[in-house]
């Protein structure tokens, strides 16, 4: 399926490519992680609320802006 195909509230399970990433400050003063994926149809605004170490780790690994990752 791609991005141009989804509805408000769809579920997906796919690779999309990450165009932005950005680690953030919560009202409470937590963090959580704002990204940007998309494919060639498209982007979507993407926010890890929780287990931000796992999604890091990931990133870590000489990933960078413009890399896939699985959703």
């Amino acid at each position: 399926m791609l991005l141009n195909e989804l509805s408000d509230g769809a579920e997906i399970d796919q690779v999309l490519l990450v165009r932005e990433a950005e680690r953030r400050r919560r009202r409470d003063g937590g963090e959580y992680l704002r990204l940007q994926l998309g494919d060639r149809t498209g982007a979507v605004a993407c926010m890890v609320w929780e287990e931000l170490a796992e999604v890091e780790e990931h990133r870590s690994g000489n990933q960078r802006q413009g890399d896939a990752i699985a959703t």
